[in-house]
């Protein structure tokens, strides 16, 4: 039990006051200091022959996939350290580099370097030698910034004496580790940049400008490295691609597109198009700006052969938060072997998952447990599961789209609440003032059905468009019903037919193969307004018509000169609006759909029962929308997007 406990405590990142916390806090005994220490190194040794079990396993798969004369791979090297870092000192007592294949994105090796050790600090204080018995794992008497290059090197040259050659390597160009490969390792190795790593220092030099020009806004920014970061990415290995794209980016913020492609820029087809990141839609205009920004852009011309073999290391920056979640950095574990097993841990979990717990026991010859089993293949899963949505197209718009977002919002609030935050602010005469925010704008008001009478109507048309034309037109009143043919001037699709079994042939209208008297539209719509105009004032009451049956009969009205205009009120609350599937839920019966005239009837029905029908706690409402028709009078009509009046 001590055993595994000790394994729980290297797998989660706890020490032994954080475990005794625990298991007092359960009211469980405490566990003895020394003899979980004991424990924690047993299990630290077993998890560190599964570490450098999968990197050996890993490095022959790498080969294979490779299938390069030699034996040789390609690799991505990043460095950790365990202190958070400033910017400006860089102190820490241990670090870890990791060696990753870029064919399988596992890690093939990894190295650790610490300069203390707890046990041989303690035997020097008492003038005592270091006692020899003790597993010692102090490496390093150099500088923290000189580890990554030493790590490097080293991992590279044991895995020469494996059999494979490391002859390109990606990683960042802030450490001295392409020197310290020439004239240690007696191969070739070919060093890459990583991507990410040179789009940063762009956005450094970018966030720079901003005190020299006020008007490079963050999103401006934001455009600026896209460009850069589509540049890199269509031009691998292009270097004249990558030195002509770099003067399109610039030229393209400001409106010069002779170094564009039109497979990119919709610009050199519709010079008068909007942009959707610059301010006002237009390109910008500020000479200096440009100047400065052809000089930023220029320099990595010359660098254009190295931008266009960059790498990523983004799996040795997965690998350190595996790392950062077992070794948290506000914890000193360099001094004893601790660190070590908690980076074999990170290496054995990004190799294996999860599931490597399960090896570890048996190393250990214990048995996992159903419950440790369980846990690690469900973690494992989910794992699988998000990195495959994450690297979907949708999720990555989703999370531009989320983050340009929150960034809009922080800058509104920002410029609401004033000065809030800044160096020595408090020296400073800050008028603490909050601008309200914006008042919301009032919706529509209710309708007044007071006085007036309910007409239920139902178009059927030759299509799914706003212009579509009406081939029948359909009403009920308590006075009595309305139905019309129109013969229509556009053609009927095959599926119109199919569904409302209405068909034209030449100058005859056929529904269900019988003939049928057809009208033309202007007919129809003066017979119908004259069926309405019997129950004046009415409100006209139809399913699914703001979306559809509204305009169809609107753009009809206005194309004959009968204009006359409604107020929608939407209150769906059902899981399906179709109205047959309302009709057979709320009101229990079944009916043929698409025939205007009983689509009518059954819409008289269903609002009918609207009135005192409910299902489960919500209640039954249809579609509707309301016209009230009066001589010579002006109606607001309300739309989308602003308010008018027109003549009726």
């Amino acid at each position: 039990m001590n055993t595994k406990l000790a394994l729980a405590m290297v797998h989660a990142g706890v020490g032994v006051r954080q475990i005794n916390s625990i298991l007092s806090t359960l009211n469980i005994p405490a566990v003895n200091h020394t003899m979980l220490i004991r424990r924690q190194n047993e299990a630290g040794q077993a998890v560190e022959e599964v570490a450098k079990s999968s990197a050996d396993t890993f490095l022959q798969e790498e080969v294979h996939f490779n299938e390069m004369p030699n034996n040789e791979i390609d690799v991505s090297v990043d460095a950790g350290w365990q202190k958070r870092g400033s910017g400006r000192a860089y102190d820490s007592l241990s670090g870890h580099c990791s060696m990753v294949g870029t064919k399988t994105g596992k890690v093939l090796a990894y190295a650790v370097r610490c300069k203390t050790c707890r046990v041989c600090s303690q035997h020097k204080k008492k003038g005592n030698d270091p006692c020899k018995l003790h597993d010692c794992r102090k490496n390093w008497s150099g500088s923290a910034k000189a580890m990554e290059p030493d790590m490097v090197t080293e991992m590279i040259i044991e895995t020469a004496k494996k059999g494979v050659k490391v002859t390109g390597i990606v990683g960042d160009d802030d450490t001295t580790t392409a020197a310290r490969l020439k004239t240690n390792v007696p191969h070739m190795v070919e060093k890459r940049s990583d991507k990410n790593h040179v789009k940063k220092i762009l956005a450094n030099c970018l966030y720079g400008m901003q005190k020299n020009f006020p008007t490079l806004s963050t999103n401006i920014i934001y455009y600026l490295l896209k460009l850069f970061n589509y540049n890199i990415s269509q031009n691998k290995q292009n270097p004249v691609g990558i030195s002509r794209g770099m003067d399109a980016v610039v030229g393209h913020v400001f409106g010069d597109y002779s170094f564009c492609d039109d497979t990119w820029c919709r610009f050199i087809h519709n010079s008068s198009a909007k942009y959707f990141s610059l301010p006002y839609g237009r390109p910008l205009t500020n000479p200096s700006l440009t100047a400065a920004l052809l000089d930023v852009f220029g320099a990595y011309k010359k660098i254009a052969p190295k931008l266009s073999m960059l790498g990523s290391t983004q799996a040795n920056e997965s690998l350190n938060k595996y790392i950062a979640s077992k070794a948290p950095k506000q914890l000193h574990l360099s001094g004893s072997a601790n660190l070590n097993f908690r980076v074999a841990a990170g290496v054995a979990q990004k190799n294996l998952g999860s599931c490597y717990l399960t090896n570890v026991n048996q190393k250990l010859g214990v048995s996992p447990g159903t419950f440790t089993s369980k846990l690690a293949l469900l973690r494992d899963l989910q794992h699988k599961k998000r990195k495959t949505i994450a690297v979907t197209r949708a999720a990555k718009q989703r999370r531009i789209r989320l983050k340009l977002e929150r960034h809009s919002k922080d800058i509104v609030q920002e410029v609401r609440e004033g000065p809030t935050y800044s160096s020595n602010i408090e020296d400073q005469d800050v008028e603490l003032t909050t601008i309200p925010p914006p008042v919301p704008k009032p919706g529509p008001a209710g309708l007044d059905t007071t006085g007036k009478e309910f007409v239920f109507f139902d178009l059927e048309t030759t299509g799914l468009e706003r212009t579509s034309h009406i081939i029948q037109i359909a009403a009920v009143h308590t006075i009595g019903q309305f139905s019309t043919y129109v013969m229509p001037e556009k053609k009927m699709s095959l599926k119109v037919s199919e569904i409302t079994r209405v068909t034209v042939v030449g100058e005859s209208m056929l529904v269900k193969g019988q003939t049928v008297t057809a009208v033309p539209i202007k007919s129809a719509l003066t017979s119908f307004i004259t069926f309405l105009q019997k129950c004046s004032p009415v409100i006209l009451v139809g399913h699914n018509i703001e979306s559809f049956d509204c305009k169809v009969l609107l753009h009809a009205i206005h194309s004959c000169g009968k204009m006359f205009e409604f107020q929608q009120e939407i209150l769906p609350d059902m899981k399906s609006y179709k109205q047959e599937n309302l009709v057979k839920d709320v009101i229990g019966e079944s009916y043929m759909a698409h025939s205007a005239l009983q689509d009518v009837l059954a819409l008289q029905k269903l609002s009918q029962q609207k009135q005192h029908h409910r299902v489960g706690p919500k209640k039954c409402h249809c579609l509707w929308a309301s016209t009230v028709l009066k001589p010579a009078l002006v109606v607001p009509v309300l739309t989308k997007s602003r308010k008018a009046s027109i003549r009726v």
